[in-house]
């Protein structure tokens, strides 16, 4: 299985993921599970601005290398806290940020290739993408997304615009967005990968 996450800054998907990852070593001490970080985190401690006008792509580039190398080895089991998803969202953001600036078609070229990649990754790579949804909760500070739940639930908008043609696919999966629900969701994921 093929597996990642999407979902705003903060939502949670890096905890989600090792919250399934855990279930899944314990259903099978023999499993050999990959994993994908965070790109956007090492291009950063790369050296590389997030406000770049190619931060998103270099970031779905990377991933994408990640993803092509594990492919290659024939790992049965790929981990993602992120897709390409989350990159699409935020440039769709930066799109809208500069309408009316000279300069804004920059912006929707890389969009464009952003959301090529996106359905190629839903369509092709991933099993199961797992959207995590905007709740309530403060939104924490990772040094990489501001903090501002407004900008928060806006990303979330896009993702959810991007996402929309995915679900009759049977790719992405709505979570709860309560924390204290999400080993008894994966738990039931779980078994119903088993009968199949």
């Amino acid at each position: 299985m093929r597996i990642a996450f999407t979902g705003a800054h903060g939502v949670g998907k890096t905890t989600a993921m090792n919250i399934l990852y855990k279930i899944l070593e314990n259903e099978n001490e023999h499993i050999h599970i990959e994993t994908l970080g965070s790109s956007t985190r090492d291009l950063m401690e790369a050296g590389w601005d997030r406000d770049y006008q190619g931060f998103e792509l270099a970031c779905i580039y990377e991933r994408r290398k990640w993803m092509l190398e594990l492919q290659e080895k024939k790992v049965p089991w790929i981990l993602s806290e992120r897709c390409a998803i989350d990159e699409t969202a935020y440039l769709y953001q930066k799109f809208r940020n500069n309408a009316g600036n000279r300069d804004n078609y920059r912006f929707y070229d890389f969009y464009s290739v952003a959301k090529q990649e996106a359905e190629w990754e839903a369509e092709v790579f991933w099993d199961r993408i797992y959207y995590i949804p905007v709740d309530e909760r403060p939104v924490p500070g990772d040094d990489v997304r501001p903090t501002d739940k407004e900008y928060q639930r806006l990303i979330d908008e896009n993702i959810l615009k991007v996402i929309e043609s995915y679900y009759k696919l049977d790719v992405v999966r709505k979570m709860p967005t309560e924390l204290d629900l999400w080993e008894e969701y994966f738990l039931e994921e779980v078994k119903e990968w088993k009968k199949k």
